[in-house]
């Protein structure tokens, strides 16, 4: 993908890469709210999850342990969804390598090399 993502905070500029950003549900119970953040050097909120439609705290608090459950399955799928791509970029780069051969002195040795490339790949797909 390589885009990268430019954020502009008071004394704090830069931009971060896309592929390898983490998401991160930051909770504040004093503040009954819940951010989500792009990790890096330091938490960037990008946004808020807001289960309450009045600007009241009582109403904020009645949902909080919601809104916290609700950022922590948004961090948990996006690690997942990234490692997903991960595993989907090695399986690729494995099946390459299988397709291309393998150029050795020793039938024995190539079919053996492909053996363990293939047991590799279903090794990745049942993950």
């Amino acid at each position: 993908m390589k885009k990268d993502i430019t954020h502009k905070f008071e004394n704090v500029t830069g931009s971060i890469s896309l592929d390898e950003i983490e998401i991160i549900a930051v909770s504040s119970k004093k503040n009954a709210r819940v951010d989500l953040c792009i990790k890096a050097n330091m938490n960037i909120p990008f946004a808020k999850i807001q289960l309450y439609s009045r600007d009241r705290f009582v109403d904020a608090d009645a949902c909080f342990d919601s809104a916290v459950d609700l950022g922590e399955e948004i961090e948990r799928r996006w690690r997942l969804q990234a490692e997903s791509e991960k595993l989907q970029a090695r399986i690729e780069e494995l099946e390459v390598q299988l397709r291309q051969g393998h150029h050795c002195s020793s039938f024995g040795m190539c079919q053996d090399a492909g053996e363990q490339l293939q047991a590799e790949i279903e090794a990745l797909k049942g993950k």
